[in-house]
């Protein structure tokens, strides 16, 4: 890092862009939901509260949509997964702190939604 540091402005930039290249490239088949919870978990790295608060609405949100989803499944079985995935959702206390596996699920979460959303097209 301190080799990092020390070297040419212009050696940065470029260390820069191609990092930001290589992660826009990775995230970019995500859906705006999935991009909105990546963004709050970046920007809120050092606010704990605000982002367990965003990650508690979100995932009451995802439970809903999944409710919603299930009522309008007409496979038996589809219904019986949702109904287990909506029960393994769990919505954090106030002391909870939201880890890196945290936002994982709900960025899976969301992913799930997705697919299910276009299953029942």
């Amino acid at each position: 890092m301190d080799a990092f540091i020390g070297s040419d402005k212009d050696v940065r930039l470029l260390a820069y862009r191609m990092s930001l290249d290589r992660f826009n490239s990775k995230y970019n088949d995500f859906n705006s939901n999935q991009k909105a919870v990546l963004k709050e978990y970046i920007n809120s790295v050092d606010n704990s509260t605000r982002l367990r608060e965003f990650y508690i609405d979100k995932t009451n949100e995802i439970k809903t949509q999944l409710i919603e989803i299930n009522q309008l499944t007409k496979n038996l079985v589809t219904k019986i997964k949702i109904d287990e995935i909506i029960n393994i959702i769990t919505i954090p206390g106030k002391t909870h702190k939201i880890k890196d596996n945290n936002i994982v699920d709900l960025l899976q979460y969301y992913d799930l939604v997705k697919e299910l959303e276009h299953a029942n097209r």
